[in-house]
Parts: C-alpha cells; sequence; structure tokens
C-alpha cells in the first residue's frame, strides 16, 4: 500500500486517544483517511458503514453486538474506517477524523500475555495465589480470556459499572 498509496501523515496511536489515524494518497491524487482503533472510540467517529449493499448509514446496535461477540471468544476487538480527503490534503489533525467516518469492519485478534506474565501466573499459583486478571476491555472480555497456556477460560467478569 505504501507506493500505490503513499502515506502523507498519520496520528499516531496514543492509549489516551484509542486509535491511529492516517492520511493517503492514491497515484489519481485521491486522499483517503483510514483509521484503526477501540471499536467503542470508533463507532462514535463513524455515521457510515460499508456492506454488500454499499454505503448505508452506521447500526450502533448491530456493531455492538458483534464487538461483545468477539469479546466473548476471548479475542480483542479493532475496528477500521475511513473517509475521503482532498487531494491536496498533507497535514492531519483530530478534527479530521472526529466525525464522517465509514466503517469499514471490526476484526478479533488474540493477544497473548507476554512470556514473563505467563511465567508469573504460574509461580503465583503454584504458591497458592489466586490470579485475578483486570482488562480494560468489556465486560465479555473479562468472562472469556485466555490462561496462560492459550486455552480459552471463563470466568466471572467485573462489570465495569460498578467496579
Amino acid at each position: 500500500m505504501n507506493e500505490s498509496h503513499p502515506r502523507m501523515d498519520v496520528i499516531p496511536f496514543e492509549s489516551q486517544h484509542r486509535f491511529m489515524a492516517t492520511l493517503n494518497r492514491n497515484t489519481a491524487g485521491q486522499s483517503v483517511i483510514y483509521l484503526k482503533g477501540a471499536p467503542e472510540t470508533i463507532l462514535d467517529m463513524c455515521q457510515w458503514q460499508q456492506n454488500a449493499d454499499g454505503r448505508q448509514p452506521l447500526d450502533k446496535t448491530y456493531w455492538k453486538q458483534r464487538i461483545n461477540d468477539i469479546a466473548t471468544n476471548g479475542q480483542r476487538s479493532l475496528a477500521l474506517a475511513c473517509k475521503p480527503a482532498p487531494g491536496d490534503k498533507n497535514k492531519l489533525d483530530f478534527e479530521d477524523v472526529k466525525s464522517g467516518m465509514e466503517l469499514l469492519g471490526l476484526c478479533g485478534i488474540i493477544d497473548p500475555p507476554r512470556e514473563e506474565a505467563t511465567l508469573a501466573v504460574n509461580q503465583c499459583q503454584q504458591a497458592g495465589i489466586r490470579v485475578k486478571m483486570i482488562t480494560g476491555g468489556p465486560s465479555a472480555d473479562c468472562r472469556c480470556n485466555r490462561s496462560p497456556d492459550g486455552n480459552r477460560q471463563r470466568q466471572r467478569g467485573l462489570d465495569r459499572k460498578r467496579a
């Protein structure tokens, strides 16, 4: 994509914003803003969704259910969106991505624990310490997390509204 759609500018990922954005231009001089990040954040920036029938108004209820489905399977979700930009645009600002984005879809990814985290959890369990996982993700993600050996493990999750 870098050769056919070179990157003109970027808003790098920062945990406080929970997304990353790029401004790319194709060989015909058309510019597109691409966005990826936390689905809850990206959904708030989108007005549209893309499906087999083309561009349609965003159905937030549908997408929130899909996010929950992904989390229930023990995966982290990532949302992808885009929107056209003026061809002469060279600088990307937060205002450019604040609204009017078109949701392209979601993907679920397995985010395995680092080796040292797995070792620490195993050592704690061998010492008789009960290990609790705390996550900033959706509550469904709390209920279905992977154990240190990579197997899915259902647990009673925390209700983020009460926590």
